[in-house]
């Protein structure tokens, strides 16, 4: 079998150091935790980690620019938000006797760092960043529930439109990106899983005798189904391969 030659950091075709899998025997030139074609991690016992950490790169390390300074930003945003936590949870505790808006500050806290830190300082990663909207989105839409007088109302609209907005932004993004869609179809079907969140609440609801309005969460969710069946018997090989090498299976 021909392996596609790795061009280093440094420009060179081929790394000079090169180490073994003890797996599959395949010849390692670059730097990688595990073996990039069995996925077998390499271990600190046996030394083959350190061997593998000290290989040349096989490309260039992202550049990053901070703001602020990656740690100094990180260090005032956890101490701000810490204060602002506390603040709130004590007002609550000694106005109510018990918190109910500070879940919601919490929420919000983190949901705001990571809009700054992974979304608005970064323009790569779309559909990870789309997944990780729709989840953020979702905690802080559930944290809401707990102060406004409809609480059915954010699995009735708020959360289908969010799952419903997230899957099409993935799908039109890997239609654009169509020579290779494996790289974003588990976020896909990470998606569409969590379309089926507000049908199983409303389901719910409506079977306690509630008046929840089911039809948009119903909608999502038949989306989210067609969504999973047409890209697992479309993609079934490319999804089980991208499993593995994001859990390093």
């Amino acid at each position: 079998m021909l392996l596609p030659t790795l061009r280093t950091a440094h420009g060179s075709p081929r790394c000079k150091n090169k180490m073994r899998c003890s797996h599959c025997n395949i010849s390692i030139g670059c730097r990688t935790p595990v073996c990039p074609l069995c996925h077998a991690p390499f271990s600190r016992e046996n030394g083959s980690l350190a061997t593998a950490i000290r290989l040349p790169r096989a490309f260039p390390a992202r550049s990053k620019s901070p703001l602020f300074g990656t740690l100094l930003f990180d260090k005032i945003y956890a101490i701000v938000a810490l204060n602002i936590t506390l603040i709130a949870f004590a007002a609550e505790l000694i106005i109510l006797g018990y918190p109910k808006i500070s879940w919601v500050v919490v929420a919000g806290l983190f949901y705001l760092y990571f809009l700054i830190r992974s979304t608005l300082q970064d323009t790569k990663y779309f559909s990870q960043k789309v997944l990780g909207q729709a989840i953020f989105l979702s905690v802080l839409a559930i944290a809401l529930q707990e102060v406004i007088s409809a609480p059915f109302f954010i699995y009735e609209y708020i959360l289908p439109s969010i799952y419903m907005v997230s899957m099409v932004m993935i799908a039109i993004y890997i239609l654009i990106r169509l020579k290779s869609p494996r790289k974003y179809l588990f976020h896909l079907i990470s998606v569409a899983l969590l379309a089926f969140l507000p049908f199983a609440v409303v389901l719910a609801e409506r079977a306690d005798g509630h008046s929840a309005n089911y039809i948009m969460a119903v909608v999502t969710a038949v989306f989210g189904a067609v969504i999973i069946l047409t890209t697992v018997s479309l993609s079934a090989q490319r999804i089980v391969s991208e499993i593995k090498r994001i859990f390093h299976i």
